[in-house]
């Protein structure tokens, strides 16, 4: 499922994607890498936690930021990570994970 939403006065369309988040080794890619990103946003919307992780690297049920049901992990510049951002969820269950960014 995506929806677009028009971002302030400057007419940005933001793509939000809704990505299975589940015990996939290496875990799921949430966002490709992008040079030009300048903010993301990443939204559990799901029942269960996850893992995330912003370098690329693969997370593990263990390792990575977690992220709790219903909360979301907020990335902006000038820290805004330009690598994969990868999830797995944390339990033995799957989430689901919903996806924005700005390039």
């Amino acid at each position: 499922m995506q929806d677009t939403v028009e971002v302030g006065s400057t007419g940005e369309s933001v793509d939000y994607d809704d990505v299975t988040v589940d015990g996939t080794s290496g875990g799921i890619t949430i966002l490709a890498a992008n040079p030009g990103r300048k903010s993301a946003l990443i939204i559990n919307t799901g029942e269960y936690s996850m893992r995330v992780t912003t370098d690329g690297s693969a997370p593990t049920a263990t390792h990575g930021k977690l992220v709790a049901s219903g909360a979301a992990l907020s990335l902006a510049s000038p820290f805004c990570p330009t690598l994969a951002v990868k999830g797995i969820r944390s339990t033995a269950n799957s989430t689901t994970a919903n996806a924005s960014e700005i390039s």
